[in-house]
């Protein structure tokens, strides 16, 4: 990346850092990265650890989703997995696509019932 400039470094081991090069048209090329192998190996884990729910059952863990990869679901599919109450059927959707099985910790499927994911 020696042509690529720092635009936003990161703040603490793991997080996003953003590059950025002009353009041949003069625009403003930006590239995110962030290296998430170590919440991917989490998230195995947890993923063979339980079923993810609590002691007493009221909560269950389902996912940890790196900020690179809700960096790509925002501009891909324009909305924020970070922000479930706001978009529980894209939510479910995405959480139980086998492409996306490595962000799960707890096995199950995910469904919507009265807008909210369950």
């Amino acid at each position: 990346m020696a042509d690529w400039e720092v635009l936003v470094p990161a703040d603490f081991a793991g997080d996003v850092v953003h590059y950025s090069k002009p353009s041949d048209d003069g625009g403003l090329i930006i590239q995110s990265v962030q290296n998430a192998a170590p919440i991917i190996e989490r998230n195995k884990a947890l993923r063979s650890q339980n079923d993810g729910y609590n002691g007493d059952r009221t909560m269950r863990r389902v996912a940890t989703i790196p900020a690179i990869v809700r960096i790509k679901i925002m501009q891909e599919e324009g909305w924020d997995p970070w922000k479930p109450h706001l978009y529980p059927k894209q939510m479910a959707r995405f959480l139980n696509d086998p492409d996306y099985a490595y962000l799960r910790t707890a096995d199950g499927r995910i469904g919507v019932s009265n807008g909210k994911i369950r």
